[in-house]
């Protein structure tokens, strides 16, 4: 699976993101971007909404899982609009 490297210049982070990565984040600061967090119907949404995308059809529970686990640990240790720019 290819991986994106971010940016030179603008970051000296060495984040590569798996597509499904890059889509589940975009999806989650979308979801968040009124600042009022993501409501359970915005997070119902983007289960939804990640659910009927074509890359993750084969994708178990506990795929989803380490999709999430991925995610989080990225929000935690990388700046937000270096993972935006990454994911796009």
């Amino acid at each position: 699976m290819s991986k994106r490297k971010l940016p030179k210049g603008r970051s000296v982070s060495s984040v590569a993101l798996e597509p499904e990565v890059a889509i589940a984040i975009l999806g989650l600061f979308s979801a968040a971007a009124d600042g009022e967090g993501i409501s359970s119907t915005e997070e119902y949404a983007l289960s939804e909404f990640l659910g009927r995308v074509d890359l993750f059809e084969d994708y178990s529970e506990d795929d989803f899982e380490e999709l999430t686990e991925k995610v989080v640990s990225l929000i935690e240790e990388e700046e937000p609009e270096d993972l935006i720019a990454q994911s796009i």
